[in-house]
């Protein structure tokens, strides 16, 4: 067995430390991309997926959650613009709009919803975004989707 004195092993040492420090890098943050399977809209009644231009009830609590493929390594941001506005960032599942329990009856009107897959660099990854309407039983149109 050969004995490395410090000068001649420092660079042995020096690529291995590098290469442990690049896997442990590697490993920590090339995770693969979660995608956004899916937004679903859940009420009293059940989970049904939120599709655009659809009509909802406005008298019926709903949370509305973003199915993912997995983890993901980032955040999720789920934006809801109409009369009322809420902005949640959500770290690990379930990725819901609300409490992942509460349900919420918000006023009638017309609703932007946006939910961005956000990476921990700050990038976006990957976008969706859903307009729908609130209504009042007497509105709702009966050749459009109503959730009840």
């Amino acid at each position: 067995m050969r004995h490395y004195r410090y000068p001649e092993a420092f660079p042995y040492l020096k690529l291995l430390f590098f290469t442990f420090l690049f896997a442990y890098t590697f490993a920590a943050y090339a995770q693969p991309e979660s995608r956004l399977l899916d937004i679903v809209v859940r009420t009293e009644q059940g989970v049904e997926p939120l599709t655009n231009k659809e009509f909802l009830l406005a008298s019926t609590p709903l949370n509305i959650f973003a199915l993912t493929d997995g983890q993901v390594s980032g955040t999720v941001v789920i934006d809801l613009n109409g009369p009322n506005s809420f902005q949640r960032t959500e770290l690990q599942e379930p990725y819901a709009l609300f409490d992942d329990l509460k349900l919420i009856a918000l006023p009638q009107g017309d609703y932007l919803l946006e939910v961005r897959i956000v990476n921990k660099a700050g990038q976006v990854q990957e976008q969706h975004t859903v307009n729908f309407s609130l209504v009042s039983p007497q509105q709702g149109d009966s050749t459009q989707s109503l959730i009840l």
